[in-house]
């Protein structure tokens, strides 16, 4: 396989992150040792990096966080305690393909890392959809007023970090409705993007073969 850019993939929580990152190691690229795997008995997404998780824990403790959904401390400490942190361990296990659902708010610890060509993957879904995924999925009684007002939270933070860049980042946006409905040209896009099988027709037709059973049965 020719050689590929870093990958880094993320989005609201249960807006498909995990999900998309599964294709992409599928297609070929590695994903690293230490990824929390799929396990239908906890109540967690996957393909999240263990260190990252730690080092989530460690944030919540210091700021007397117990969930995602908290408040506007993300807002304030976030970039500076987790990408500070975080910049000093990207390249564990060779890993091409990153997860994170935090990183609207230190997008820029791995851009600085890996530079403007790393290809950047926004993973979007309808918001009853994705509200109702979230609360199901956790198991929490939250409203969809303060559910709504933190993802608004989030993507002013991204707007934000990405102006700094002035549109010169490979910034992608996916919609999970649309991966599910129309999976090959979503598999099609991704090994344009990434700049995969781009000299092997039957290889690449395979890959995406093998990706698109992923599709057929998901469960959001």
């Amino acid at each position: 396989m020719q050689t590929c850019p870093k990958v880094i993939v993320y989005g609201f929580p249960r807006s498909g992150t995990s999900l998309v990152t599964e294709l992409i190691g599928i297609l070929g690229l590695s994903k690293g040792k230490l990824n929390i795997e799929k396990s239908e008995t906890e109540l967690q997404g996957y393909n999240e990096h263990r260190f990252s998780m730690g080092l989530f824990h460690l944030i919540y403790v210091k700021y007397g966080i117990d969930h995602f959904v908290t408040g506007a401390y993300k807002h304030e400490h976030w970039p500076i305690v987790y990408g500070s942190v975080l910049s000093d361990y990207l390249n564990w296990n060779n890993v091409e393909v990153y997860k994170e659902n935090h990183l609207e708010y230190s997008i820029g610890a791995f851009i600085d890392t890996f530079g403007t060509n790393t290809v950047i993957i926004h993973m979007q879904r309808n918001e009853e959809s994705l509200y109702n995924s979230y609360k199901n999925f956790w198991r929490m009684d939250i409203q969809k007023q303060d559910f709504l007002a933190e993802k608004n939270k989030r993507e002013t933070a991204h707007d934000k970090a990405m102006a700094d860049y002035n549109g010169t980042l490979n910034y992608n946006r996916f919609n999970l409705e649309q991966i599910l409905t129309n999976p090959r040209e979503t598999m099609d896009r991704l090994c344009d993007l990434i700049g995969l099988y781009t000299d092997n027709a039957i290889v690449r037709d395979v890959k995406i073969n093998d990706a698109i059973k992923l599709i057929d049965k998901p469960k959001f």
